[in-house]
């Protein structure tokens, strides 16, 4: 094997990650893709794996688009482990590709023949022409940040306090969680005004980033455009609906303790929280939280986050 003068690098298993480990079905087939289809360059890169043969000799390794078989770049042993997540370092601008290998040597440097590549996606590194958000750090995308885990504990202390579950903090709604209210602090898209000129909220998502953007208005007109942003965002990895609860104002600093306070002012915010009213069915079996600059979300998840959950 010919390495691209990538050494193992910076790469992390997810904290918990033996808890998303999933073993691979009689005929599933193996599936290997990044989070997203696009990143900035250095932005860490997500991949997820899953229904890989559960042998010694399975690797995944994110390379060039235009690199032969043989080549290799960043890559990580996955040691019987059948599916998972992975996060490997930023890279330049370019296209790129994470190939995913189960036969053979479980260390590319010692397999002198070239493999097949048995299962790959591909992916994009770009330099926007607009200015970028803040880019989500290595470190953030590992664990939660205090401010999150604390508002997660907030949320779950009073469900249990008023007889309900806690809700896990999944990756994935997490991220959009963290990629809104971004866009919010810097862009203020809330600000802006849809196409019959009615105002925009909390909700909206501006055109900044590597999403659809939509001008939320008090009639709900744009509602399945919000519930999708977790399929968008997350490349159709997580499936189900998100549903989101938003505070802040600009310039002012957002809390925990203030965003809570104030969802729990607001009767529909509640009913959200507490899974009454038109919320009764819910039962959230996954949430996603982000507090940035002036505002605090939380994303609420109607199905289980295949990519995994954060530990408080």
């Amino acid at each position: 094997m010919v390495s691209l003068g990538k050494k193992m690098g910076r790469l992390f298993l997810l904290a918990g990650m033996t808890l998303c480990l999933m073993q691979a079905g009689a005929g599933a087939a193996a599936y290997v893709a990044t989070e997203k289809p696009v990143y900035s360059p250095g932005e860490a890169i997500v991949v997820i794996f899953k229904d890989f043969p559960a042998t010694q000799s399975g690797w995944i390794t994110v390379v060039p688009s235009s690199a032969n078989p043989e080549q290799y770049g960043q890559w990580w042993p996955l040691r019987e482990q059948a599916g998972g997540t992975l996060i490997f370092d930023g890279l330049p601008a370019g296209e790129y590709e994470v190939r995913g290998f189960f036969d053979g040597k479980s260390n590319p440097q010692s397999i002198k023949t070239p493999l097949q590549v048995q299962v790959k996606a591909s992916f994009s590194i770009v330099r926007e022409a607009k200015p970028a958000l803040p880019v989500v750090s290595v470190k953030e995308t590992e664990n939660l940040s205090a401010q999150e885990a604390h508002l997660a504990r907030l949320i779950n202390q009073y469900r249990r306090d008023n007889g309900l579950g806690a809700i896990p903090v999944s990756r994935t709604l997490t991220r959009v969680a963290r990629l809104h209210v971004r866009d919010l602090d810097q862009y203020q898209p809330q600000n802006a005004t849809d196409s019959r000129g009615l105002p925009g909220n909390l909700h909206s998502w501006s055109d900044k980033g590597n999403w659809t953007s939509v001008i939320y208005t008090a009639d709900h007109q744009y509602a399945a455009a919000m519930w999708n942003k977790p399929r968008e965002i997350s490349n159709q990895i997580y499936l189900g609906n998100g549903f989101e609860i938003a505070f802040g104002t600009q310039g002012h600093q957002a809390t925990p303790e203030s965003a809570l306070a104030a969802w729990l002012d607001s009767p529909g915010h509640k009913a959200v929280i507490m899974e009454s009213g038109d919320w009764q069915d819910k039962h959230w079996p996954a949430m996603g939280v982000a507090v940035y600059g002036g505002y605090a979300v939380v994303w609420f998840g109607d199905t289980e986050d295949p990519v995994g959950y954060y530990s408080l």
